[in-house]
């Protein structure tokens, strides 16, 4: 059976290569004219726009990387994605310096409704006063109709999306690791409830990706 993939599979595939960000994709992007040429392009066409030892570690990326059999493992996990090129992407993030090639969401949202989006975000050893203080801004805010954004990190994080989940509001987590991955694993009730009331977990970077919690 024969596949015609679409130029948002190429975006995904390339997502997955560790090392392309958006500086490297775009230089991809503007010489080959799409993901999908860039992707069956020449190596040696690659090498000045990206380094020969780094064209060579994608070459050998490609060989291996099974662009349909990914995307049907995403679909099993029940995970969907918006390509930096497709309407639905976020229409402010498109305006930062160097933003994500891809964004994979995990639940329900709508990047470009007519609701509004409010980050609450905090330092991690919370207080009781900082606490208080969250749960009044989140149900405040919330109950206004606002849709909460945070990291679903211990602290200020989860105490939003805890206060928002309890009044019936919506939030989102955003996550410096893969969407399927919920850390810190105390908060996993916490990430459940946000999926069972049509929240949403999002993430840059490819399902299945530990958190960096090195440095």
């Amino acid at each position: 059976m024969l596949l015609i993939m679409e130029e948002r599979s190429y975006y995904l595939a390339f997502s997955n290569f560790p090392g392309v960000g958006p500086i490297k994709f775009e230089k991809l992007l503007k010489h080959f004219g799409s993901a999908k040429t860039a992707w069956n392009g020449s190596i040696k066409e690659m090498e000045p726009l990206i380094g020969k030892s780094f064209a060579a570690r994608f070459e050998d990326f490609q060989k291996t990387f099974d662009i349909q059999k990914y995307e049907d493992e995403l679909i099993e996990k029940k995970i969907s994605y918006v390509c930096l090129s497709e309407k639905e992407y976020p229409q402010r993030l498109k305006k930062i310096k160097n933003p994500p090639i891809i964004l994979f969401v995990k639940g329900s949202i709508d990047f470009n409704s007519d609701k509004k989006f409010l980050a609450i975000v905090g330092t991690r050893r919370i207080t009781g006063y900082g606490k208080s203080v969250t749960d009044l801004f989140a149900t405040s805010l919330a109950s206004s109709g606002l849709v909460i954004v945070s990291g679903l990190a211990l602290g200020v994080d989860v105490q939003a999306h805890i206060s928002c989940l309890d009044i019936g509001g919506k939030t989102i987590a955003v996550m410096g690791n893969g969407v399927d991955v919920c850390y810190p694993h105390e908060n996993q009730k916490i990430y459940d409830r946000i999926l069972e009331n049509n929240g949403a977990i999002i993430s840059e970077l490819p399902p299945g990706e530990p958190p960096n919690v090195g440095s």
